[in-house]
Formats: structure tokens, sequence, C-alpha cells
């Protein structure tokens, strides 16, 4: 999930309704890394993080990695 999206909430928010129903393995792609939005991103505990630009590889990766915890 991206963490800017284009109306309403943004990925964070989103998230955390998701999770608020059922635990679901969340990762995020963005080219944000403000601190603040770090920090939200790291009270969700999402399965990974990915900033763009990245390579098809990488986002192969995290996913298998985080996909494995969960």
């Amino acid at each position: 999930m991206d963490i800017r999206l284009k109306a309403g909430m943004d990925g964070i928010e989103t998230a955390t309704e998701i999770l608020k129903n059922k635990p679901h393995p969340i990762l995020f792609l963005t080219a944000s890394s403000d601190k603040k939005v770090m920090a939200r991103v790291k009270a969700i505990q999402p399965i990974g993080f990915i900033t763009k630009p990245f390579v098809r590889n990488d986002l192969k990766v995290a996913l298998g990695t985080g996909l494995s915890r969960y």
C-alpha cells in the first residue's frame, strides 16, 4: 500500500482501519521517508517498507521475507 493516497485517508490510516477488523500483512511502498511518517508506519508493524524508486526484486524479497514471518 502506498502511504500517499489520492482521496481521504492516507495509507497509514487506511491500514489502521483494515487492521482493526482482522490482522493482515501490510507492506508499504512509498517515496516518503519523513521521521514522523516512519514513526506512524512502525506503530502499525508492517511486514515491510520499500521506498520508491525500487527494483522489482526488492518487492519480491520484502514480500517473501515479510510473509514468512506472518
